[in-house]
């Protein structure tokens, strides 16, 4: 969560997911704020020992989310999380954590920016939502016919912290004429849009 405004935003959440070190995808005062208050914070660069509350006999911080660095199962309330590690480009590898969400019967996939198709996967099946970043130069179709998820929603295209024109209305058309090509249902989402 990248915003001006995002210590506002710590109070009503119950956890953050951080996929990776880049500065357009976390805020360390948004982190601290989230730690301090004894929240899940679950990234692969940053420890997380606010959520744990072994001292009186809760879950260790292990157990409650936190540094992670490969594949682990964890819960947060009722939503189940499975972390795994992709490729951000191809010299960056298993530099991004890639989360799985699962609520009941309802799961999401969120694969960060990830460019290889070949780290990316699902255990819990197809994900009935999928936040895809279609940059870094994955090859979308063949990540798009992997996953199948029910929908896709590519993000992080029009990040307002990026530099001018890194990723242009000719890419994006691009990525959404690619899905089209394999038959998978997907969006472009600006920001103040709501997934539905």
């Amino acid at each position: 969560l990248v915003h001006r405004r995002a210590l506002e935003l710590a109070p009503l959440l119950d956890f953050a997911l951080i996929t990776h070190n880049h500065g357009d995808h976390y805020q360390l005062p948004f982190y601290k704020a989230m730690n301090g208050a004894r929240k899940t914070v679950v990234s692969n660069f940053l420890d997380n020992y606010g959520a744990a509350d072994w001292r009186k006999g809760g879950k260790s911080w292990y157990e409650a989310g936190g540094y992670v660095r490969g594949v682990r199962e964890f819960k947060v309330r009722d939503v189940e999380i499975r972390t795994s590690l992709v490729d951000h480009n191809r010299y960056l590898i298993d530099f991004t954590t890639a989360f799985e969400l699962r609520i009941g019967g309802w799961k999401m996939y969120h694969s960060g920016d990830c460019g290889n198709a070949n780290k990316l996967g699902t255990v819990w099946g197809a994900p009935d939502l999928w936040t895809f970043f279609p940059g870094c130069g994955v090859d979308v179709a063949e990540a798009l016919g992997k996953i199948g998820a029910k929908k896709t929603v590519f993000g992080h295209l029009w990040e307002l912290g990026h530099a001018t024109g890194r990723l242009t209305t000719p890419g994006i058309r691009a990525a959404l004429a690619k899905a089209d090509s394999v038959g998978a249902k997907a969006e472009v989402a600006f920001w103040g849009d709501r997934i539905s």
